[in-house]
C-alpha cells in the first residue's frame, strides 16, 4: 500500500496528488491512500509516524521522517532542502524533482535513515544556534 501525504493546501499538494492518481494505472489506484492535513495534527502525525519508507519532496516531510527514523529518499524542489541535506551531510543520494522522468526507478537501497547519534548532534548544535543573540539581549538588559 502507498500513502500520499498532503502537507500544504496553500501549495496545492492536493492538486499534485490528483495528478499522480490520474496517471496511475487503474490496477494500482486501489492500493493508494490519500492523507490530507485537515488541522488534526495528532491524527496526521500518527499516520505519518507509521510509515517505514518515505519519499520526501517537502522540507518538513524530510525533517519529520528523520525524527521518526524512517528510511528516506528525497525528491527536492527547493534550495532550502538541498542546502540542509548538503550542510548536514544527511543523505548521499537525492534527486531534484525537475530531473525525474517516467523511467526513473527508486530502488529500496536508495532509502536511508539518519543515524540517531547524528540526529542528537544536530539537535545539540541547533540549541546553540541562538546563544549569541541571547548574550546580546542579556547584555543590553
Amino acid at each position: 500500500k502507498v500513502y500520499l501525504f498532503s502537507f500544504s493546501q496553500f501549495e496545492k499538494d492536493d492538486k499534485a496528488i490528483d495528478k499522480i492518481i490520474d496517471i496511475l494505472p487503474d490496477e494500482y489506484k486501489e492500493r493508494v491512500e490519500i492523507v490530507l492535513f485537515d488541522s488534526d495534527i495528532e491524527e496526521y502525525l500518527e499516520k505519518y509516524a507509521k510509515m517505514e519508507y518515505m519519499v520526501c519532496s517537502r522540507f518538513h516531510s524530510m525533517i519529520l521522517s528523520i525524527l521518526f527514523r524512517q528510511k528516506v529518499y528525497n525528491l527536492t524542489y527547493s534550495t532550502k532542502q538541498d542546502n540542509v541535506i548538503k550542510e548536514l551531510k544527511l543523505f548521499k543520494k537525492y534527486q531534484k524533482i525537475k530531473n525525474i522522468t517516467f523511467e526513473t526507478v527508486l530502488r529500496k537501497y536508495y532509502f536511508k535513515s539518519v543515524k540517531q547519534n547524528k540526529i542528537e548532534k544536530i539537535a545539540k548544535e541547533a540549541k546553540r544556534q541562538f546563544n549569541n543573540l541571547d548574550e546580546c539581549i542579556n547584555n543590553d538588559s
